[in-house]
């Protein structure tokens, strides 16, 4: 017995073979756990890249408007808030005076500026968030190649192990 226990403690470390052992569990496999984590880390990219991707698709339709609160940053809330109050005044002084009224023309220059200010800030959470697309893509196909690499080794240690 303890001759056999030698050969293939020798056959083992000949073919790369490791095998982990623990009183509650047989012997596993080095290859087989790591192609577990694998899996499981591709499960995980997987559905980050489809919650970076729900919002990619809505930036790619060009609608920055509907991005969810969380992209809406303290600066645009600010300057959200803003242009409703000027809004609100051109309203006001609309009713009184004709659009070539310096007021009028001053606060609608205004309100221009602001609404730029937040389109350019809207594009910037866009370009933000098809930067976390592309890096979530990039690390799905990193952790499936991984994975695969992985399995083609698995399949090899499985065949010497037979032996």
């Amino acid at each position: 017995m303890e001759k056999s226990e030698e050969h293939l403690q020798d056959y083992a470390r000949r073919n790369d073979l490791v095998f982990l052992e623990s009183d509650k569990e047989p012997s596993r496999n080095v290859e087989n756990e790591q192609v577990q984590q694998l899996q499981e880390e591709l499960t995980k990219a997987e559905a980050q890249r489809y919650e970076k991707e729900a919002l990619y698709r809505v930036v790619e339709s060009g609608d920055y408007e509907h991005l969810p609160g969380e992209f809406e940053s303290k600066v645009i809330q600010d300057l959200t808030e803003r242009l409703a109050e000027l809004k609100r005044e051109h309203a006001k002084l609309s009713t009184t005076f004709n659009a070539d009224y310096p007021r009028v023309k001053e606060i609608q220059s205004q309100i221009d500026e602001i609404a730029a200010a937040i389109q350019e800030q809207r594009k910037d959470a866009a370009s933000q968030i098809n930067s976390d697309y592309l890096a979530a893509v990039g690390r799905e196909n990193l952790v499936r190649a991984a994975l695969h690499q992985e399995q083609k080794q698995l399949n090899q240690v499985a065949a010497r192990a037979v032996q």
